[in-house]
């Protein structure tokens, strides 16, 4: 019967079993805007097989072996106007690149090497918008309603799922 819907958006994680070289098959993927890269089995090859997805809007990635230089395989993305780093080693040498991606709009680190200071000269001197934050790993993402948050997913293996947080618990 086909799809019925396209996706538009993948997670390459823990459970992903195929070599760094079944990633060259990435650049055909028309339909996916959206790429979140999980666990350190994502590295800086990772990045750039996934740099090269023609409609690649947005690239996220949490607790990765990705690297200050592996950040130069995005710089030519015209089309990415958000990257969230999270919990990665990414330091304020990292910021050189990410400051030549043109459409680049909203960058997101958390948990990163990257000094205060050089996440704002990046905002102030690009236009981009930076949320910037320290702090421990929890694990989840949720939806905020008012003064509470609805888990929407818990990250395996990450304290939050350790701890007994499910799908659809409330956080007040």
């Amino acid at each position: 019967g086909g799809l019925s819907e396209v996706p538009s958006s993948t997670e390459l994680g823990p459970e992903w079993k195929g070599q760094p070289r079944d990633l060259v098959r990435l650049q055909w993927i028309e339909s996916i805007r959206h790429v979140v890269l999980i666990g350190e089995q994502m590295d800086d090859t990772t990045l750039k097989y996934a740099a090269q997805m023609p409609a690649l809007e947005a690239l996220h990635s949490y607790r990765t072996k990705i690297t200050n230089d592996g950040l130069a395989a995005i710089e030519a993305k015209a089309s990415l106007r958000e990257i969230g780093l999270y919990y990665t080693n990414i330091s304020d040498d990292g910021m050189d690149h990410l400051a030549k991606v043109g459409g680049l709009a909203v960058l997101k680190l958390y948990g990163t090497k990257v000094s205060r200071e050089v996440a704002t000269r990046l905002e102030e001197d690009n236009g981009v918008k930076v949320d910037f934050r320290r702090g421990a790993y929890l694990g989840v993402s949720c939806e905020t309603f008012d003064t509470s948050c609805v888990v929407r997913t818990v990250q395996p293996g990450s304290p939050a799922a350790k701890a007994g947080l499910h799908d659809d618990d409330v956080v007040i």
